[in-house]
């Protein structure tokens, strides 16, 4: 991402080992096309939904992903 503009790295007082990132306006600029997109393509998947049943869908897949987390951890503890 750097190399291609979109941020950049700058040092924190003497200490090299200690960095900061930063968006660039060119990463500014992309970030908020890419936001763009990813609402219309919501938008587009969502369409038909009421309000509570987008809500409700969302509700289920984060419970799903929560559920998936936990079996990754458990996982890790069984090794």
């Amino acid at each position: 991402m750097e190399s291609k503009g979109y941020i950049e790295r700058k040092t924190v007082g003497n200490d090299r080992r200690s960095l900061h990132v930063y968006l660039t306006e060119t990463g500014k600029k992309y970030a908020d096309r890419l936001n763009c997109e990813f609402a219309r393509i919501e938008s587009e998947a969502l369409k038909g939904f009421h309000e509570a049943e987008a809500r409700q869908l969302q509700d289920l897949l984060t419970r799903v992903y929560e559920n998936m987390i936990d079996i990754q951890k458990e996982e890790r503890i069984d090794k």
